[in-house]
């Protein structure tokens, strides 16, 4: 969830969702911006992947300057996430939990994360929790706007009035997994993450996202 207080804006970051790419262009790699690794009371907190809601309840920032400030987030299909995510995470395993695992075992390892919401528990275990977590807290839109990850450009670009000009590189991908995409496969990952399907298909369908987003949802 990084901050950047010169322009006032909180960039909700969901990981495998391009959030590196926002990050490297508006330099906010400091802990100033509430970004990067912290233990607290036995849980790994990474700062740059909190949700609105626990930002506000870390005491990091208070209510009044998190409504104050123009909030954000990027989604993306939640396969085409989940399976970016299973490459990533075989690359980076330094758990040596993921290395070995077939994509349905990766769902599954996924899913007992999330129905423990063990997201804090291990570095890199919080990849699984759910977009909607992002977006919402007990039925409260925590964002201004939802971009798709597909129409980033267009999306920056009908943000840029409150964050200024953006020219975005793109960085941290993690290659091709046409070979994962399959029905099979598709239809684990839409079972377990059904209301970030919901949430992927509503947005996909506005015309004017800043405009209907919040009687859409």
């Amino acid at each position: 969830m990084p901050i950047c207080h010169k322009n006032k804006f909180i960039y909700l970051h969901i990981p495998r969702c391009g959030g590196t790419s926002i990050e490297t262009y508006f330099k906010l790699f400091k802990r100033s911006n509430c970004y990067g690794v912290v233990e607290e009371s036995e849980k790994v907190i990474v700062l740059h992947h909190l949700t609105g809601q626990g930002l506000l309840k870390s005491g990091r920032m208070n209510r009044s300057t998190y409504d104050d400030y123009f909030k954000f987030t990027i989604i993306r299909d939640p396969f085409l996430r989940l399976a970016s995510d299973y490459i990533w995470q075989k690359k980076h395993d330094r758990h040596r939990i993921f290395r070995e695992l077939s994509f349905s075992q990766f769902v599954s390892k996924a899913e007992e994360i999330v129905k423990e919401r063990a997201y804090h528990q291990k570095q890199h275990f919080e990849h699984f929790r759910p977009m909607v977590e992002y977006c919402f807290h007990h039925g409260e839109l925590m964002v201004d706007d939802i971009l798709l990850l597909e129409n980033l450009i267009d999306g920056m670009r009908r943000i840029s009035r409150h964050t200024g000009p953006v020219d975005l590189p793109r960085l941290n991908t993690s290659g091709s997994y046409k070979e994962l995409d399959n029905r099979r496969n598709r239809d684990l990952v839409y079972h377990l993450y059904s209301a970030d399907k919901v949430l992927y298909d509503k947005i996909a369908t506005l015309k004017t996202p800043t405009e209907t987003i919040r009687h859409a949802l």
